[in-house]
């Protein structure tokens, strides 16, 4: 699918067609939440190690990440099949790469910033 909505983006309804015919089987809403709340698992984990990477604080990290994860927010979109959650997979990895090039200045760290946000 090409289309692009408000609720909807090429990249999310393609991942989950793509899971539908990897897993046939699997009912069309269990897919949808399964890629949800692996999305949620995968941006709490970016959150950690980019704490982690600033900090230096394992604790610091660790608090962060429950901070997030256990936000009403984030708890509330981690449940429903949205695609706000796998958005902040690609918002994090901007931001967890756009650190290490400030803190590096390594030119491919600016490169992989740019193509998450892109």
């Amino acid at each position: 699918m090409l289309s692009t909505s408000t609720y909807a983006h090429f990249l999310f309804t393609n991942t989950l067609v793509f899971f539908k015919r990897l897993l046939p089987f699997v009912e069309s809403q269990e897919i949808g939440r399964f890629v949800v709340i692996i999305s949620s698992c995968i941006a709490l984990l970016i959150l950690y190690r980019t704490v982690l990477e600033a900090t230096g604080h394992r604790l610091s990290a660790i608090f962060s990440t429950l901070l997030l994860g256990l936000s009403f927010t984030f708890w509330r979109n981690s449940e429903i099949i949205e695609i706000y959650t796998f958005n902040l997979i690609w918002i994090a990895l901007f931001l967890q790469y756009s650190l290490r090039f400030l803190r590096s200045e390594k030119p491919a760290d600016l490169s992989l910033a740019s193509l998450f946000l892109g």
